[in-house]
């Protein structure tokens, strides 16, 4: 028997918990929400992250975002320059809203999948202890 058995299932174990957790972290828990009141602003309005949706059906997301009475403009990250619509193009904004039953779904999923790998994990290593230990002594 290899002496570090029980350190590769560990390992493992490790490799999957964090995948797991990056996982929940990456499945975003947010949704995109209509912005309210961007269509027809009384006043400027600023949107740190935004989805514009225009009339040609292209969908165009920003950073940075300014709803003015007259134009929507914000950041594009991919030509790294400011861009700006007039109202008339514009047929929705949205903004990443943050989802809290869904957060919790996945925080709980990612706590029960890292506790069923710890169990796996410290199952693997009491058996391989068990396979490594000798045998019991026996009183004549």
């Amino acid at each position: 028997m290899a002496p570090f058995a029980g350190l590769a299932s560990r390992r493992a174990a490790s490799r999957l918990t964090c995948g797991v957790l990056l996982l929940a972290h990456t499945a975003g828990c947010t949704a995109w929400r209509p912005v309210p009141g961007a269509l027809v602003p009384q006043q400027s309005q600023t949107v740190d992250h935004a989805l514009v949706e225009l009339r040609n059906g292209q969908r165009i997301v920003l950073d940075d975002v300014v709803v003015r009475p007259d134009s929507v403009s914000g950041y594009l990250r991919e030509a790294h320059a400011r861009v700006a619509f007039e109202h008339g193009e514009v047929v929705q904004i949205e903004h990443r809203e943050f989802q809290w039953l869904p957060t919790f779904g996945v925080v709980v999923v990612s706590l029960v999948a890292a506790y069923v790998v710890a169990v796996i994990a410290a199952l693997a290593a009491l058996e391989h202890a068990n396979a490594t230990a000798g045998p019991t002594p026996s009183v004549p």
